[in-house]
């Protein structure tokens, strides 16, 4: 058995509904509340994610991966994601750091939905899909799930 599976095992089913709004950069806080209502994300993964991948700086440069914005979506991929669930997808723009929220969590929401666990939708959001439907989750990805884990708890102080 693969070091990366037994490690992501030993973290499954310690993200759970922990935190608060408080550490949300305030104009952040009624975005993130609508995105907690209609995707029923944990309100600690609210504040660590975003944190984690772009320090809420909505200014972030673009990544080494093309990724854009709070949530560091990659272009090529949201293309699907407004087409499925923006109401007006010619009004989307991935650099307006609103949208980009909403979409980043709509798509780790959808992975949720197919991986069950927040963990394997963490790791499919940072490593691929399909990386983590054939088990091959890299150890910089389990360090990713750990360090969400980390800002979640860093959330409720």
């Amino acid at each position: 058995m693969k070091k990366s599976f037994i490690i992501l095992l030993l973290i499954i089913g310690s993200l759970g509904y922990c935190g608060s709004f408080h550490n949300i950069p305030e104009k952040f806080q009624n975005t993130c509340q609508r995105i907690q209502l209609e995707f029923d994300i944990p309100d600690g993964l609210l504040y660590a994610v975003p944190m984690k991948e772009s320090s809420w700086n909505p200014n972030t440069p673009v990544s080494s991966a093309a990724c854009i914005g709070l949530m560091q979506l990659n272009p090529r991929y949201s293309d699907y994601f407004v087409e499925s669930y923006w109401t007006y997808p010619e009004e989307f723009n991935i650099n307006n750091p609103y949208h980009n929220l909403w979409m980043g969590f709509c798509y780790l929401s959808d992975l949720k939905a197919r991986f069950i666990t927040w963990e394997l939708a963490l790791a499919a959001y940072n490593a691929g899909p399909a990386r983590v439907a054939r088990w091959d989750i890299p150890e910089e990805t389990i360090d990713y799930i750990v360090d969400i884990k980390n800002m979640m708890n860093e959330g409720l102080r």
